[in-house]
Formats: structure tokens, sequence, C-alpha cells
């Protein structure tokens, strides 16, 4: 990981030196991915991460997402967002389904569709109620919206975790699942 570190830092700097757009992305087992390596990440300009899955079964489904935000996009944009996870979702075995849903846990939608789709909050689960995700300042010290979600079904989740992320208006989800 320090070499990423190292090589990101060189980039960043030659590319701002010469006014150069840079974001990156990262493929990752997410082994050593918790708030701290999110932040260092996200201080790093790294966009996205796709998680790999190890082991010997296939039967997990994994849904990344972020829906339009209702309150600046057509709802109905948002609603079919709900409705292709949910499709996606309808075939049996276990999901997980996480990302930033642009939906508190009290919108009747979100509701519907947890409802729908037989899905779990993972905070939820783990007794955590339904900790923030989302501030209205960037940097913002508390959150208070829960609007990034990590949902699983035929899957347990064992630990969940919303860490501030330096920069951002959002908090990471870390969470660990098993199946």
């Amino acid at each position: 990981k320090d070499s990423i570190f190292r090589l990101s830092d060189l980039l960043i700097a030659h590319c701002d030196k010469h006014k150069i757009g840079y974001s990156a992305g990262i493929v990752s087992n997410a082994w050593f991915l918790d708030g701290e390596m999110a932040a260092q990440l996200y201080a790093r300009r790294v966009k996205w991460v796709q998680v790999t899955i190890d082991g010997d079964r296939s039967d997990l489904r994994v849904i990344g997402t972020r829906l339009v935000n209702p309150a600046f996009q057509p709802p109905r944009l948002w609603d079919t967002g709900f409705r292709a996870i949910g499709a996606r979702v309808e075939q049996s075995g276990p999901v997980v389904v996480l990302g930033d849903l642009n939906a508190p846990v009290t919108t009747i939608r979100y509701r519907r569709f947890v409802r729908d789709t037989g899905l779990t909050e993972c905070a939820d689960a783990l007794g955590l109620g339904t900790p923030g995700t989302w501030s209205p300042v960037v940097d913002g010290r508390w959150a208070p919206l829960m609007i990034d979600h990590v949902l699983t079904r035929d899957a347990r989740c064992e630990s969940f975790d919303a860490p501030r992320i330096p920069g951002s208006d959002h908090r990471a989800v870390v969470a660990t699942v098993s199946w």
C-alpha cells in the first residue's frame, strides 16, 4: 500500500504542476480497507474502489450504486434506479446492495424498496440504528441522515462503521459481510 501512496503522490504532484486533471480508481480485495484507508485513498483522489470477492463460492451478488438525488433530479429517475436494483435483487441467493441511495431510511420509497426486496440494513441488523452518513456541510462533524447504505439478504453483517472522510460531505460505509 505504501507503494500505491507514493506513486499516487508523485502523479498528483506532476498533474497539479502541469494543470492536468487527475483522479483514480483501484481494484482491491479490501483486506486492508477500513475507515483510515478510505480516508487515505480519498485524499489521493481515488474516486472508486472495485472490491473483489475472495473464496470458492460464487453465489454472492454485490450491487454497488449511486442513485440520483431526487432533490436535484426528477424523482422518476430516482424511482427508476430503485426499480432497476430491485429487478437484480429478485433472483434468489445472497446479495449485498451498497452505496449512496440518496434515501433516508424514513422515506416511503426506501421503506417500500427494503420491504419488497427482503433486504436488511446492515447497521440495523447489528443494533446500531441508523448512523448518519451525510452532512449538509463538507467535513461536518455530525451527519444527521443515513443516505449511504449496506443492505443484505441471505448474508450476515458482522460489522459496520461510517467514518468521516476529509473533504467530503459523505462518510464512508465500511462493512464486513459473510455468507
